[in-house]
């Protein structure tokens, strides 16, 4: 389970446009955290729940 984790989070993060050097972390984690979701609202939408 542990490395399904994992595995969501890093090909989420390759998959994520590159930021600016001069950006800030807080929207960089904003888009990384909304990317995350993405999969996990279609999966459960897969699921029936």
């Amino acid at each position: 389970m542990s490395a399904d984790i994992l595995s969501l989070v890093l090909s989420t993060w390759e998959k994520l446009p590159s930021f600016y050097s001069d950006e800030l972390e807080d929207p960089v984690t904003n888009r990384f955290c909304m990317a995350l979701m993405r999969p996990c609202a279609f999966l459960s939408c897969l699921n029936g729940s």
